[in-house]
């Protein structure tokens, strides 16, 4: 099975994959490595540690290193340290200068330091902040030594994340084909819950709506119901699908994950929530033009919304072709089923709302532009074919 996303400003959740040792790193909700990295990419330079650098041990001595003016000219000329000169001049970084000297968890003296490093700003910060820890992207973040002399980092209350590239372990569609069958449907290849359980808690947000355009068995209604009963969240969907089973196999799933239902000797207990099933009617537009066999107050209704977005107001007796009034315009369809209409003199002269300006919809259009401009009028033709009238 082969799963493809165009993802673009999407907003990725904190999840780690299901997959993941219990005794992994990835699950610690802190992060805690050495700064020194030697490498092409990483020049090295020399660090100062002051007077009063927290250390985990309480007591510690380490004479500087006896080749460090070796390894610092033969590093220069390089520009990066290599595996050769560390083993060349057995050295462990970060190489000390000078001597190293811990008395009560703190350094007593000035200590210089060299290598190759990351984070080595935010080292700075740490010492320029009187070695307190701060805030770094919702995380504290300190720095310290470690019982041989390497400079850690300790970030702590990072969010867990960790998403794999290829998904194991998600179940198959043979498993949940029999787990429709026991709802008495038939479905081949329907996708497997626990995958769209998985993928959901990357990408959706909490209280998000979920959008499936090819619903097929509804299996995303299915794992958003499961969802928001296991993790408390208010998850809705709307589920589309245009083939004759949506509803005696696509809205039959959904209707028996909320009233529970039995497979084989097990029963699954109902899931309350709600759920409502549409089916379309008539569509408004045929080839960009309108379909009359809506009726006119749906056509009323469509026209109305696509100008202000708002619902057509009530027809008035003494203008039934008036749809409204908003923001300075009132909006008029002058349509009639079997004729063709015509935005002219005399139908002019039926309007009586006041307005600043005034938006005609009609077959045709007979006054002048000048007549137009005078009265404030925009006219737009009825997307019909008046060839048939």
């Amino acid at each position: 099975m082969s799963i493809f996303f165009v993802m673009q400003k999407m907003n990725i959740n904190n999840i780690v994959d299901p997959n993941t040792p219990l005794n992994s790193k990835i699950l610690n909700d802190f992060a805690e490595n050495s700064i020194t990295k030697n490498g092409i990419k990483n020049p090295p330079s020399e660090i100062l540690l002051p007077v009063g650098f927290p250390c985990e041990k309480e007591y510690l001595h380490l004479k500087k290193h006896e080749m460090i003016n070796d390894l610092i000219k033969d590093s220069n000329e390089n520009g990066y340290i290599t595996r050769e000169m560390t083993k060349k001049y057995s050295i462990t970084y970060p190489a000390r200068i000078n001597d190293m000297v811990v008395e009560n968890y703190a350094l007593k003296n000035d200590c210089r330091v060299f290598s190759g490093w990351a984070n080595n700003g935010k080292l700075k910060k740490f010492i320029d902040n009187g070695f307190q820890p701060f805030e770094e992207k919702g995380s504290t973040m300190r720095f310290y030594l470690s019982k041989n002399g390497v400079i850690y980092y300790r970030k702590e209350g990072r969010n867990k994340h960790y998403v794999q590239t290829v998904l194991e372990n998600m179940g198959t569609t043979e498993t949940n084909k029999y787990m429709l069958e026991s709802m008495g449907i038939d479905f081949d290849y329907p996708k497997p819950l626990i995958l769209i359980e998985y993928l959901l808690s990357i990408f959706c947000p909490k209280s998000g709506i979920v959008l499936d355009s090819f619903a097929g068995s509804g299996t995303t209604g299915h794992a958003i119901i499961e969802n928001n009963y296991n993790k408390k969240e208010g998850n809705r969907f709307i589920l589309i699908e245009m083939m004759d089973y949506a509803e005696t196999k696509t809205a039959r799933r959904i209707k028996s994950v909320i009233k529970g239902y039995k497979k084989d000797k097990e029963t699954f207990r109902g899931i309350d929530c709600n759920f409502s099933y549409y089916e379309l009617g008539e569509t408004l537009l045929k080839n960009g033009l309108i379909n009359e066999a809506v009726g006119i107050d749906k056509i009323r209704e469509y026209v109305y919304y696509t100008e202000t977005k708002q619902k057509v107001e009530k027809t008035k007796t003494d203008e039934p072709c008036l749809l409204g009034t908003y923001a300075g315009n009132a909006y008029y369809f002058y349509y009639d089923k079997d004729n063709i209409t015509t935005l002219d003199r005399e139908f002019l002269h039926t309007v009586k709302t006041k307005s600043e300006n005034y938006v005609i919809y009609a077959d045709l259009c007979t006054l002048s532009d000048c007549e137009l401009e005078k009265y404030h009028i925009v006219f737009k033709k009825i997307p019909r074919d008046i060839s048939k009238l």
